[in-house]
């Protein structure tokens, strides 16, 4: 296994999944503050999961986090 491929297997197994959650309904198109409600959290706790998920997957915006998470195989479109 390659260096990059243990690194996303690191991320995938220490991603809480409040972060995984919110990139998964994202790529499925739901709203910011429709993914708040169905989670019960504020816009703060909100915005402090979705940096902490780009951070981890070293992504330059959401989009790109949502991307790559995809990519990786992180989340699914899929329901």
């Amino acid at each position: 296994m390659g260096d990059r491929n243990k690194i996303m297997v690191m991320v995938q197994l220490s991603m809480p999944p409040e972060e995984r959650s919110i990139l998964q309904l994202l790529a499925r198109g739901v709203s910011f503050k429709e993914i708040r409600l169905r989670m019960g959290v504020g816009e703060n706790i909100f915005r402090h999961h979705l940096r902490f998920a780009r951070v981890r997957l070293n992504a330059n915006s959401t989009l790109h986090a949502v991307a790559i998470a995809l990519d990786k195989g992180l989340i699914s479109i899929r329901e």
